[in-house]
Order: structure tokens, then C-alpha cells, then sequence
């Protein structure tokens, strides 16, 4: 209720070790050292980046703002959000030395690989999306780490894993909103929301007509 002057956004060392380990691999990818957390420790010195400055962080950070100030905080703030931020802030530490290193780069066979493993990670996500927890799962089932799976993914299909878990519940509910009979808040259970409030907001988000107007 006060006016925040400040916001602190803790992140684990373990998750920029990973991510660092991740995107400065190259070709040298070693699938099961990932999963055993084997990651390389980066040494970052304590910088002041105006926010202006960074493009990247500053959309990142002033849509955390509106999040807040409109409530939706619990919706948008998820690990996701975390894992993109991480990647931000190690490329603008290592901007010109990451570009310069190709972190793209990667050999046919490891691309084939990573892509198997991805396309196995989406088929569990469309055989499951209304029983999967969180996208750790979804990393775990495809054998990578949960940065690996996420960047990868994102690469991949150009939607993030959560977003894609996230339209199967909605392509799910607008099919059930079709039975005239049956509550929002039992399809919003169904479809694995937290509550109808979330379950409206993500709808009409999706769809641009809230729930109600669709069911009617």
C-alpha cells in the first residue's frame, strides 16, 4: 500500500551456472554432465546498468511494474520469467564475447539430438498438459536441464514452453465452454487453473472475449 522504492529480484547462482554452462557450450555439449549439474561458475563484477541503457532490460522490467501495479503478478511472474531474465543479464555481461563465440553454433548431430529430445518433451506436454506441475517435469522427461529445455525449446517453436502448455489448457476450455452446462469454474478446474479470476484474465488474453461472453 506504500509506495515501493526498490525491488529485489533474488536469483539462485546454480541457475546462472547452468545457464552460463548452456549458452557458452558451442559445440561441446555433454547431455548427462547437464543433468548432474556439472556447470561452469561465472565471475561477474558487480555492475550499475541504467535500465535505459538495455533495451532488453528495460521492457522486461517495466512490464514486472505494470504487472504489479495491475495484480497480475502471480500469472506473469513464473520460472520462465526468471530463466529469460538470466539469459539477459549473461549476454549483457558477455554480450560481444558470446556473439563473437557463435553460441548458436552447434553440430548437425547435437542439433538432431536436442531436437529429438525437444519434439519427445512436446508430445509429453500435449499428452499431459492438464496433469503437468511445472515445466521442470517437462525438462526431466526430455532429458536436459531446465534452461537447456526452455532456451531450446523457445528456439524451436518460437513459443515457450509454458506459453505452449499454457494454449493447450485454453484450446482445451474454449472446446468445453461449447456445453452450455457445464460451470466456468468447473472448466477452469479441468483445465488445471488456479482459480477462475486466472482462468478469465489468461482467456480473454488468448481470445480477446472473456470466458463468460464465449459460454453464453
Amino acid at each position: 500500500e506504500k509506495p515501493v522504492k526498490s525491488i529485489c529480484i533474488d536469483i539462485k547462482p546454480e541457475t546462472v551456472d547452468e545457464a552460463f554452462t548452456v549458452m557458452l557450450a558451442k559445440d561441446d555439449y555433454d547431455f548427462d554432465n547437464y543433468l548432474d549439474s556439472y556447470f561452469k561458475h561465472p565471475f561477474f563484477f558487480e555492475t550499475v546498468c541504467p535500465v535505459r541503457s538495455s533495451p532488453d532490460f528495460h521492457f522486461k522490467l517495466n512490464q514486472l511494474v505494470e504487472n504489479i501495479k495491475n495484480g497480475d503478478i502471480n500469472e506473469h511472474l513464473n520460472r520462465e520469467w526468471f530463466l529469460d531474465l538470466v539469459e539477459k543479464v549473461i549476454y549483457h555481461e558477455y554480450g560481444n564475447y558470446l556473439a563473437l563465440n557463435g553460441i548458436h553454433s552447434v553440430k548437425p548431430s547435437t542439433k538432431k539430438e536436442i531436437l529429438e529430445r525437444l519434439k519427445f518433451g512436446k508430445q509429453y506436454i500435449d499428452d499431459n498438459f492438464v496433469l503437468i506441475n511445472d515445466i521442470a517435469e517437462v525438462a526431466a522427461v526430455a532429458s536436459l536441464s531446465e534452461f537447456h529445455f526452455f532456451r531450446s525449446f523457445k528456439q524451436a517453436f518460437s513459443v515457450t514452453p509454458y506459453q505452449y502448455l499454457l494454449n493447450k489448457r485454453l484450446e482445451l476450455a474454449k472446446s468445453l465452454l461449447q456445453n452450455k452446462d457445464q460451470s466456468l469454474n468447473k472448466i477452469a478446474v479441468q483445465c488445471s487453473f488456479t482459480d477462475l479470476a486466472t482462468f478469465s484474465k489468461a482467456f480473454k488474453r488468448q481470445y480477446g472475449v472473456a470466458p463468460t461472453q464465449f459460454h453464453q
